[in-house]
């Protein structure tokens, strides 16, 4: 029986633990000057920030709004965030520059989350 390809190590280390998740999101971010309004689909949330598929590849250290409905919630949640990595369309990125009262939104709806989390790990992707 032959071994299973190997993952190739990332050249980063993880600094905050993943949630899987399946969560709609609107994301607002800017093409050649004009605001771009996409619904996609967040599969991987943490503290600090969120990682989407979106039909544009970005630059890394571009903004962008992050909306989501927390369960339980009847207000969106918004927040700022900028690329942190890219690859082909599956974006990472990086919550900033955001309010204290978004910050605890953010904190609630990670202390309320019903989803598995995923170990950190410094090796694998």
């Amino acid at each position: 029986m032959s071994a299973p390809p190997s993952t190739p190590l990332r050249n980063y280390a993880r600094v905050f633990v993943r949630t899987k998740c399946d969560l709609p999101i609107q994301l607002t971010y800017k093409r050649d000057g004009k605001d771009v309004v996409v619904s996609t689909r967040c599969t991987n949330v943490c503290v600090g920030g969120f990682f989407a598929d979106l039909p544009d590849t970005l630059e890394v250290g571009q903004p962008a709004v992050l909306e989501f409905l927390p369960s339980g919630c009847s207000q969106p949640v918004r927040v700022n965030a900028e690329v942190r990595h890219m690859h082909e369309h599956e974006t990472g990125f990086q919550f900033v520059n955001n309010s204290e009262a978004e910050q605890v939104a953010l904190r609630q709806f990670f202390a309320t989350s019903s989803e598995r989390e995923v170990p950190s790990t410094a090796s694998r992707d």
